[in-house]
């Protein structure tokens, strides 16, 4: 599946979202969201973090170290100690895979 990533670098704002609790160097559920300059929501991609650990049984090994896998997940391989080190490496991957590091965090 390709994910077109267009709408992320064109929109006004973006935010991710965490869904599960996080979990120092745990596996964490979160959502990339694109907005336009009205505040309406315009895309959104499931952007979730792993590490080699957190990843066995969850995602097939040929999917490992992808920024996102065949079936359009968007991948952050970080194994984070605080929310802020969660914080930086979904801005790293934005940066990486979209050209932008302005990601809020609500």
């Amino acid at each position: 599946m390709s994910v077109n990533l267009d709408v992320f670098r064109n929109a006004k704002t973006l935010a991710w979202k965490r869904w599960t609790v996080f979990e120092p160097h745990g596996w964490t559920d979160g959502t990339l969201f694109a907005y336009d300059a009205n505040g309406d929501e315009v895309a959104k991609l499931p952007l979730d973090t792993y590490t080699e650990e957190t990843a066995r049984g969850v995602l097939p090994r040929d999917e490992w170290g992808k920024p996102i896998t065949s079936n359009g997940v968007g991948i952050v391989w970080v194994g984070p100690a605080t929310l802020d080190e969660l914080h930086a490496a979904v801005r790293a991957w934005c940066s990486d895979q979209i050209g932008r590091v302005d990601v809020e965090f609500p």
